[in-house]
């Protein structure tokens, strides 16, 4: 089972409270006992329930067995969050359900760089955004762009914060947004004066 762990998960960070290893095989092991037919409605479901636990919607029912795994998780700690959001990128893949995976790895780099664990945090966005411009999906890219923006703004990355804002106008005039496009680009204009007066570009 080592070998279908992918490198991204098995190289992250194993000092943060998260074994992303055991997560992800606990994963494996919960969908094993799916017939793939059902991977859809399981996915949709478990991004639902993600997302709600995220968000502090769903207070009454902290504890979910059946989507991820035999053991019952409490989603208001970061693991059982990053379980139920990581078994959906594996659901995704194994459909394949592109946008569920770019928005189920969003996600947990939003989690990520919500709890200040940002190089985590850009692994997951940074995939999501390979993964949306690999399948050519673009508006999918900007949601991704947004993740790896706010990771950049938090860790003071400035020119690769600029770079990001070129790529997010760039994708909004290819899409035909080109109202969003300029607002954009008059705010990168502002970033970048600044930057110069921080004297950081």
């Amino acid at each position: 089972m080592a070998d279908s762990i992918p490198e991204y998960i098995r190289d992250l960070r194993t000092d943060i409270g998260v074994d992303f290893v055991k997560l992800y095989k606990g994963g494996l092991e919960a969908i094993a006992t799916l017939a793939p037919d059902q991977y859809p409605a399981v996915l949709a479901l478990t991004m639902k329930l993600g997302e709600r636990e995220f968000k502090g919607i769903q207070k009454s029912q902290p504890k979910v067995q059946l989507i991820i795994g035999k053991e019952a998780a409490d989603l208001t700690h970061l693991e059982g969050v990053t379980k139920v959001f990581l078994t959906a990128v594996q659901l995704a893949e194994m459909i394949p359900e592109y946008i569920g995976l770019v928005t189920a790895l969003s996600n947990l780099g939003i989690i990520f760089s919500n709890n200040r664990v940002f190089d985590v945090a850009l692994v997951f966005a940074q995939r999501a955004v390979e993964i949306a411009r690999k399948q050519k999906k673009k508006d999918m890219e900007i949601t991704a762009l947004r993740v790896t923006g706010m990771i950049y703004t938090n860790t003071s990355q400035t020119e690769l914060q600029i770079k990001n804002m070129e790529r997010v106008i760039q994708l909004k005039r290819e899409t035909g947004k080109e109202e969003e496009a300029m607002q954009l680009e008059s705010q990168l204009g502002a970033l970048k004066s600044m930057f110069k007066l921080l004297g950081k570009s």
